[in-house]
């Protein structure tokens, strides 16, 4: 409920604090905080590769066309293979669809060194 000021009344902050708790909470599980952290590490090496791909090609002098073609290509195959990981997914075990999907992810990563 607001106030005549328009500031959330004291009974929606605790309920939102409440079940900010909770979803906090969840990581303690140890499933759900394995995965959570793994994506998240996940996450953050695909944005530095994203960062450091296309700096690296304009150090190398590359054009505007070349550093959007490898972008591009960087994302094509997720474009691509999204519907075919969901459709993986619903069929076979998804923890088994999820490895070897990082793993493809991982190895592509690797293989720019």
């Amino acid at each position: 409920m607001k106030k005549a000021n328009g500031s959330a009344a004291p009974v929606e902050m605790l309920s939102s604090a409440t079940e900010f708790r909770a979803s906090l909470s969840l990581l303690t599980t140890r499933r759900f905080g394995t995965f959570w952290f793994a994506s998240l590490l996940s996450s953050i090496g695909t944005w530095a590769q994203q960062v450091a791909e296309p700096w690296l090609l304009l150090t190398m002098g590359a054009s505007s066309f070349v550093i959007g073609l490898d972008s591009f290509a960087s994302n094509a195959p997720v474009w691509l293979l999204t519907l075919a990981g969901g459709a993986l997914a619903d069929r076979w075990d998804r923890r088994r669809v999820i490895a070897w999907f990082q793993s493809i992810q991982m190895t592509r990563a690797k293989s720019m060194d």
